[in-house]
């Protein structure tokens, strides 16, 4: 996976991981995945340590950004897995540099940019109309660069975020470039271990105000990963007050979950009966045996984004209640969604974030830092636990994968500098 370093330490040039993928290794994946091995899926793809050339700006108005701290998200070790959809296919070029969440600095700003070096920054990922030098489509019009319907046109090669397009590099890297189009300054109230976080908390954050909870609702999140965290987290830095029920797969997140606002943590596997109790709802049997709820939560956020995380949340809504897909689920087979149609329910998909209306057009990044600044806030840092080098990506992922000791939370990248973390 990681090559040999190459004069770490050589002016002009960055290190990165690329992404090299090939029909080969796509099928090797699906192979291991199928077999029971998906951690070794992931820590034996083609993602490699180099240094090559830093790149130049692109154009007058971007900026490049020396990186501090670089977020794994899911989403990445799907595409390092291959459980991602085959749809989003066409909207991604290699060999790319990967990683799309993260804050750092910039160290060298084009004469035509509103920023300026030394500002602290995060970056919305996604690669618009703005970003690709076209007149602005439907969805970037509106402030949503992450449904921008040119993804796969304009001056780049197609790919809907940094981290999957082979002509910009991700955040999985020394430095990266940003289009001022893309930027956030983070304020000084904020650390970097908060910061890291702006990306995937303004994915909850989004997702919460498409589908708020209405005066009285009952909330369940399913999922304890670091979505769902931060879904209970955003439900409370947006002042709600709701009594929130998460669904865990691990005991020893239960204590993480109530810092950051849960007032109720269930484990999984106490299966639908369980859950059904503490919603105050009742069980009926199918001809089958399985479980059928009656009543159940009014909101329901499924954080997880696989079969049995999406089961769970369809059956867990009550009639007319509300179901967000938070999670980033893909070919899932088989889901029996009678429940949907037979009670009602309003299945809403989410994708990150823009430009908010309940907040005048503030972009969710803007929100989020401003959430955090102000505090009290919930002790979001608390989920970053581990770190490493970009150097030692097989380590990391293998963290990421649970090899090792302790149930790991948000693993990131520290930018490297001749082989040391900086």
């Amino acid at each position: 996976m990681s090559g040999p370093l190459t004069d770490g330490d050589v002016e002009g040039t960055i290190g990165s991981l690329s992404y090299r993928f090939s029909l080969l290794s796509y099928a090797r994946s699906l192979f291991l995945q199928k077999i029971g091995y998906p951690a070794l899926a992931v820590t034996s793809s083609p993602l490699v340590y180099q240094r090559t050339p830093r790149p130049s700006l692109p154009g007058p108005d971007w900026v490049r950004v020396r990186m501090h701290l670089m977020g794994i998200c899911g989403s990445d070790i799907g595409m390092l897995k291959a459980t991602l959809s085959p749809q989003l296919s066409p909207f991604a070029s290699f060999p790319a540099i990967m990683g799309h969440e993260g804050v750092g600095e910039i160290v060298e700003a084009g004469p035509a940019s509103a920023f300026a070096v030394g500002q602290r920054v995060v970056g919305d990922p996604f690669l618009g109309c703005a970003v690709r030098g076209l007149a602005p489509c439907q969805p970037c019009s509106a402030g949503v660069p992450a449904l921008c319907e040119h993804t796969t046109e304009g001056r780049f090669s197609p790919a809907m975020l940094l981290g999957t397009c082979r002509d910009l590099p991700g955040t999985w890297s020394e430095e990266t470039l940003y289009h001022d189009s893309q930027l956030h300054v983070v304020p000084d109230g904020v650390a970097d271990d908060q910061a890291v976080l702006v990306e995937p908390l303004a994915v909850a954050v989004h997702a919460v105000l498409s589908t708020p909870p209405g005066p009285g609702d009952q909330v369940l999140v399913v999922g304890d990963g670091t979505i769902g965290l931060l879904t209970v987290t955003a439900l409370r830095l947006l002042g709600f007050d709701h009594r929130v029920t998460l669904v865990a797969h691990h005991a020893e997140r239960a204590d993480e979950a109530r810092l950051l606002g849960a007032s109720d943590v269930l484990l999984a596997q106490g299966g639908l009966s369980s859950l059904a109790s503490h919603l105050g709802a009742r069980l009926v049997r199918a001809v089958d045996r399985s479980e059928v709820m009656i009543g159940g939560a009014d909101v329901v956020y499924d954080a997880v984004g696989t079969r049995t995380g999406l089961d769970l949340a369809l059956r867990s809504a009550r009639a007319w209640g509300r179901v967000c897909l938070v999670g980033s689920p893909g070919n899932l087979g088989h889901l029996d969604v009678t429940a949907v149609w037979s009670r009602n329910v309003e299945v809403r998909g989410t994708l990150a974030y823009g430009r908010e209306a309940a907040y005048g057009g503030l972009h969710t990044f803007d929100l989020v830092t401003r959430l955090l600044q102000d505090g009290p806030s919930p002790p979001v840092q608390r989920l970053v636990t581990h770190r490493f080098p970009l150097s030692e990506v097989r380590q990391a992922l293998a963290t990421v994968c649970g090899k090792g000791a302790g149930r790991p939370g948000k693993v990131v990248f520290t930018a490297v500098q001749g082989g040391t973390s900086v």
